[in-house]
């Protein structure tokens, strides 16, 4: 499902495929339980079948405008004039990048080469590659393993606080959200 909905739902196929190669390194055994996942590549392949038979075109995806950030160098955020970014105000990216890794360091010292680490490990390496001005939406899917990562030290009642006093914050960021976010739709009869 993850790959149906959006793109870099390969990354976890790249996540699943690298711990089944280390168990079979470590085993010397094939385990089929990890054939499902074929699933996700094969859920993208049938996507782009399918925008080949809309438009002709079996790498559309790839060929519908500006909507692919990936670079082949890291850190590109900082350093692209793309109209995505358009920017010099990126400390925040900094920021995230840096509770990341921390997150990942703890990650790997508890569960080494599970899914837990490998997953958000791939996840974020990819991100490194964007470059677009919204890294933290870009990486998202990691937000998850960050919380499992520092989830003894957010339990604290004195860390609770602070996500006390955020929620004024985080309830202005969504008003703002919704009021900026509207798409400028002046009749709905098309969509009903």
């Amino acid at each position: 499902m993850a790959q149906l909905l959006k793109s870099p739902g390969i990354l976890l196929f790249g996540a699943y495929f690298a711990v089944a190669l280390f168990d079979y390194l470590k085993t010397k055994k094939l385990n089929t339980n990890y054939l499902i996942y074929l699933l996700v590549p094969l859920s993208a392949l049938g996507i782009f079948y399918y925008y080949y038979l809309e438009t002709g075109d079996f790498l559309a995806y790839f060929h519908s405008g500006d909507n692919f950030h990936l670079t082949p160098f890291p850190y590109q955020v900082f350093v692209s004039t793309r109209s995505w970014i358009n920017t010099i105000w990126l400390e925040d990216v900094i920021y995230i990048f840096a509770l990341v890794f921390l997150a990942l360091r703890k990650l790997w010292k508890k569960f080494k080469l599970d899914i837990v680490f490998i997953f958000p490990l791939i996840f974020t390496l990819a991100t490194v590659l964007v470059a677009h001005r919204d890294i933290s939406r870009y990486i998202a899917p990691v937000y998850p393993f960050v919380f499992l990562a520092f989830g003894k030290k957010i339990a604290k009642p004195k860390i609770r606080l602070i996500f006390f006093l955020l929620i004024p914050a985080v309830i202005l960021f969504a008003i703002n959200f919704i009021v900026g976010n509207t798409a400028p739709i002046t009749t709905w009869a098309p969509y009903l």
